[in-house]
């Protein structure tokens, strides 16, 4: 293949994979009303917790057509792993049920909570 049908090959294939401007304005909007209604739920759950958006959100690296919002909950050093597991469950629950949303719990390590829920700001 000639460098020149390569790069533009590449050009139109980056143009249409990359996040347009309006989906990165929706996606970061989504992200931050969210890690803000997940924030609350925690700070009613247990103190010292942080919410943080992360992986290929917090990383730009997400796709125009395929993207998921990783929210993860850190919870101070000092909590234990038998309450660390239960305030989980109960912040992943409770975020989903506050928006009607469905959920599924699952272990890998620790147990985790992944929502299916949509965003209409």
């Amino acid at each position: 293949m000639r460098m020149a049908t390569y790069r533009k090959l590449l050009s139109e294939t980056l143009r249409i994979i990359r996040p347009s401007p309006e989906t990165i304005r929706a996606v970061e909007s989504a992200s931050e009303h969210f890690r803000r209604e997940i924030q609350q739920i925690l700070d009613a759950i247990i103190e010292g917790g942080k919410v943080e958006v992360e992986g290929s959100i917090a990383k730009g690296t997400y796709l125009e057509e395929e993207y998921d919002i990783d929210v993860f909950a850190f919870f101070p050093r000092d909590v234990p792993r038998e309450t660390l597991e239960d305030a989980t469950l109960r912040l992943g629950r409770s975020w989903a049920q506050s928006r009607g949303a469905d959920f599924q719990i699952s272990y890998a390590e620790h147990p985790y909570v992944s929502v299916n829920t949509s965003w209409d700001g």
